[in-house]
C-alpha cells in the first residue's frame, strides 16, 4: 500500500497509522534512512544487529557444511 504524506515545516514527515502498526514503530523509535536508486527507504533500526542478520541469505549456504567450507578455503591460501 502507498500512502501520500507531506514533509511539514520542520522537514518532518508523519509516518501513516497503518506503516507504524505493521512494523512497530512507536514514539521513541529510532529508524534508518537511505537514499537509494532515487527512493527514500526508512526502516526501523534493529534492537540486535546480529539477530537481524542472521540466516540472511541461508539459501545460498543450504547443504554447505560450514567446517568443510572453511577448510575448503584454507587449503585454497598459498603457504
Amino acid at each position: 500500500m502507498v500512502e501520500r504524506v507531506e514533509v511539514g515545516p520542520d522537514h518532518g514527515i508523519t509516518i501513516p497509522l497503518d506503516a507504524r502498526q505493521r512494523l512497530g514503530i512507536e514514539a521513541g523509535t529510532h529508524v534508518l534512512v537511505e537514499v537509494r536508486d532515487g527512493y527514500l527507504i526508512v526502516i526501523p533500526e534493529p534492537s540486535d544487529y546480529a539477530a537481524r542478520l542472521r540466516g540472511l541469505h541461508q539459501e545460498i549456504w543450504a547443504g554447505e557444511d560450514p567446517r568443510e567450507y572453511v577448510l575448503k578455503e584454507r587449503s585454497a591460501w598459498p603457504d
